[in-house]
């Protein structure tokens, strides 16, 4: 009896298709259960070594897991399978930038950038069209449409991140023009507050006080906290 336990359990893991695989790995990432969900994912790669979005969801569970490394392994392999795969670079992006890696996280938001269908010449955005550049659904509940694997990153957000990073390169000119192409657009009352926050530094890093502080102040006016503290530190002592 017991052997036919056993036969029946390795007939019905045998059976396991690459999409129950792919179904109980998100449902453990939903659930904060990384580690769980890489088995899982390793089991869908194993069926399907060309699943770019496996490799994609087990690099973002191995972020989680402060595994930096590997994960960034996983986010290359997918993109050997997919060069187009705009998830791909911004996810090694976010780990350079964790890393303080700037200038490879630089170097990858430009890559994704470029994937988009976003046009740039002479260092001036010239075309683009809003939320066309696919990334991972990380932790979402599954669907039985393949909608997990069809999401999109504003093209907004792409180049408010890759400002940040051209402001720790101290490449400040770049960094104002992502942030202005962001304000010139309808973005959410966050990342507009976190323009005119960054913006403020920008000005203040390069000797422009004045517009430094009127930038920190239209930050604080949307809510930021953090512009408040840096308009205390830097701004009022000249306007003693």
């Amino acid at each position: 009896m017991k052997s036919l336990a056993i036969t029946f359990c390795i007939i019905f893991l045998c059976g396991c298709t690459e999409e129950y695989f792919f179904t109980k790995a998100l449902e453990c990432e939903a659930a904060g259960e990384y580690e769980k969900a890489i088995e899982y994912l390793d089991k869908v790669i194993s069926k399907n070594p060309l699943r770019t979005w496996a490799y994609v969801n087990r690099a973002a569970d191995k972020e989680e897991l402060s595994d930096f490394t590997s994960a960034i392994e996983d986010y290359s392999k997918a993109i050997s399978i997919d060069s187009m795969l705009v998830a791909g670079y911004m996810g090694m992006a976010h780990l350079y930038m964790k890393q303080q890696d700037y200038s490879s996280a630089l170097a990858n938001y430009n890559s994704a950038i470029s994937k988009s269908g976003i046009i740039e010449t002479d260092n001036k955005i010239i075309a683009f069209s809003t939320g066309n550049a696919a990334t991972p659904n990380r932790f979402s509940k599954y669907e039985k449409s393949n909608k997990y694997e069809d999401p999109f990153y504003p093209t907004e957000e792409m180049f408010f991140e890759r400002a940040v990073a051209y402001f720790f390169l101290d490449n400040l000119d770049f960094a104002l023009r992502d942030f202005d192409f962001c304000l010139s657009n309808e973005i959410s009352t966050k990342m507009e507050r976190e323009c005119h926050y960054w913006i403020g530094h920008i000005f203040l890093k390069i000797g422009q006080i004045e517009d430094g502080c009127n930038a920190l102040k239209t930050s604080i006016t949307l809510g930021d906290n953090y512009a408040k503290e840096d308009y205390n530190k830097y701004c009022e002592c000249n306007n003693k």
